[in-house]
């Protein structure tokens, strides 16, 4: 079963010095273009960025996945 490209938005995480899902790993934070994972980047207003993620926030990117056809959940966490 071949794996789909879909969109996600990750961070540096301080601990792990890696880069990792900022959202949970599931299919319904994944998505279909860059532009819609960007727009969903936007939502997340800077001021819980810094509460929820600290310094980290200002690492926020969105990055290509592949996922698991269907339910789309990401094959990995890590980046």
């Amino acid at each position: 079963m071949p794996m789909v490209k879909r969109y996600v938005v990750t961070h540096e995480s301080e601990k792990l010095g890696l880069r990792v899902l900022t959202f949970a790993a599931q299919g319904r934070w994944t998505y279909d273009t860059r532009e819609e994972a960007e727009a969903a980047l936007a939502l997340f207003r800077p001021s819980l960025r810094e509460k929820v993620l600290g310094p980290a926030a200002d690492t926020l990117e969105v990055r290509e996945v592949d996922c698991y056809p269907g339910h789309h959940d990401p094959s990995r966490t890590v980046f």
